[in-house]
């Protein structure tokens, strides 16, 4: 690497000038379209690295096959497709279509103003299927989503933009991430400034994600979203906004991933509520913190740890209603202790043996879920001896689990041996 920019093509007008856009890559030759070139005319060229060859592939003919064209061309099945700002027969802009074995470039769909006109960026391919937006025309007048068969040529338009609820005018592409497409306007939303959306294929809904302000930007022109895949490894709840999980704004610096270990520490503005399935490396719950909503949360067995202050003043109690859990590190084997079991289903208290030590003045509630019944398992210990900070690795089924307050005074239903 020696950060040199080298000028490998200067465009002219014979073979193609004022490129709108990116290029594409196939069968190690880069593929692209100028804005205009000779008598006007924009062009398909192509240029192979390894030659330094430009070639002018075929000239556009705005009547035919559309004027303009913007962005970069998206391969699909043998052919590249793009779009045109305008041309075409109704003046509105082409989808057009260019074969690189037969050099034959043809016009598939007419924009006519109602069904979307004036595109200004590059097609999405997936499953088939093309999906791509004009900035003008639609329903509302204000821009349209579309998706284009290839196969059956069937042309559907699916979001028309309206200006306040979802933005207008989306000049660029959408890029598609995890069966969802984003994109953005160039105006309309609750500044006018223009709009990030998001647009769901399964069943046709639409969100809008942000309104530019000015502050945070405004009126994006030829543009398209990049994806970014950060997931460091660990990240830290703030509950700066609220207690939503998946809320970006209440994490530093990220919502956690499957690969990600997470702090929710005790000095946060909200502890976090989960209310669907999510994922995590691993858990460390500092002293004073706590969450609800364990049995969404996937996360390893033993990757868990629970940091609890323990003083001798007072008594303290963990909640667990998991099926199949264990708690290490916190009881050795040295002392026994007896607890009183309470079965529900005949209203009675059966007495339970604990092979665990009597230490550091806590208590401990424990909510077994067995097959024919639900009970309540309490059993507590103390000592003359307090350790400042225990903590505790949590074993569990994910069947959920949680913690339960902090110390207090009284504690029922023991006896100990």
């Amino acid at each position: 690497m020696n950060n040199t920019l080298t000028n490998k093509h200067d465009f002219i007008e014979s073979t193609g000038f004022e490129p709108y856009g990116s290029l594409t890559l196939h069968r190690e030759k880069f593929y692209g379209i100028t804005y205009s070139g000779y008598n006007s005319k924009a062009a398909i060229f192509e240029w192979d690295p390894q030659t330094n060859i430009y070639s002018k592939q075929v000239d556009f003919n705005a009547p035919v096959t559309g004027n303009r064209p913007h962005g970069y061309m998206t391969f699909c099945d043998g052919s590249f497709y793009g779009m045109t700002e305008d041309g075409g027969s109704l003046n509105g802009g082409t989808l057009f279509e260019w074969n690189p074995m037969s050099n034959l470039l043809t016009s598939r769909i007419d924009f006519n103003g109602y069904n979307c006109c004036n595109p200004l960026g590059s097609l999405t391919h997936n499953d088939g299927k093309l999906y791509g937006l004009t900035c003008f025309g639609g329903e509302f007048g204000c821009g349209n989503l579309f998706e284009w068969d290839p196969a059956t040529d069937i042309f559907l338009s699916k979001i028309g933009f309206d200006d306040l609820s979802s933005g207008c005018y989306p000049f660029g592409s959408l890029i598609y991430s995890n069966g969802k497409f984003y994109g953005m306007t160039y105006g309309g939303g609750l500044y006018g400034n223009g709009t990030i959306f998001e647009w769901d294929l399964s069943d046709n809904s639409f969100v809008k994600l942000l309104d530019f302000d000015g502050v945070n930007g405004g009126t994006p022109w030829y543009s398209e979203l990049t994806e970014f895949n950060y997931s460091p490894s660990s990240t830290t709840w703030t509950g700066l906004v609220n207690s939503d999980w998946l809320n970006i704004d209440n994490w530093n610096p990220c919502i956690p991933q499957s690969n990600t270990n997470v702090i929710i520490p005790s000095d946060a503005f909200n502890f976090p509520t989960i209310t669907v399935p999510v994922s995590c490396a691993g858990l460390t719950i500092e002293n004073g913190a706590s969450f609800i909503g364990s049995e969404f949360l996937n996360v390893p067995a033993g990757a868990v740890q629970i940091k609890r202050n323990i003083t001798d003043t007072k008594s303290h109690y963990l909640s667990s209603p998991v099926s199949n859990s264990t708690f290490g590190g916190v009881f050795s084997t040295s002392h026994a202790v007896w607890a009183r079991e309470y079965v529900t289903n005949n209203d009675s208290w059966i007495y339970r043996f604990l092979s665990r030590s009597i230490c550091n003045r806590q208590r401990i509630l424990h909510q077994h879920n067995y097959s024919t019944y639900y009970c309540q398992l309490f059993f507590g210990f103390r000592h003359y001896q307090c350790t400042p900070v225990i903590v505790m690795n949590l074993s569990h089924d994910n069947d959920g689990w949680n913690l339960l307050g902090e110390s207090i005074s009284q504690f029922t239903g023991l006896e100990f041996c």
